[in-house]
């Protein structure tokens, strides 16, 4: 599955089927949100994260498909 955005801004191509893990960046271009909304929703449990030793966050690519069906979000395939 590849999904694509606009080549505007910040937002970039991001490809989830070849990745282990997705960061809180890449999900807040992939979402059209802030990074504090991704770090906001990772607090409340909305979806499932891994801390690593220098704070950022790692959410695995099969969290982050099954947070998108959850809570409705659109995914484009091409």
């Amino acid at each position: 599955m590849t999904i694509r955005l606009k080549e505007t801004n910040n937002l970039k191509r991001l490809n989830i089927a070849n990745r282990t893990s997705v960061t809180v960046k890449g999900i807040a271009n992939y979402c059209l949100v802030s990074e504090a909304t991704v770090r906001r929703w990772i607090k409340d449990g909305k979806i499932q994260a891994l801390r690593l030793p220098s704070g950022q966050y790692r959410i695995s690519a099969t969290d982050f498909k099954e947070f998108l069906n959850v809570y409705h979000m659109f995914v484009k395939e091409l």
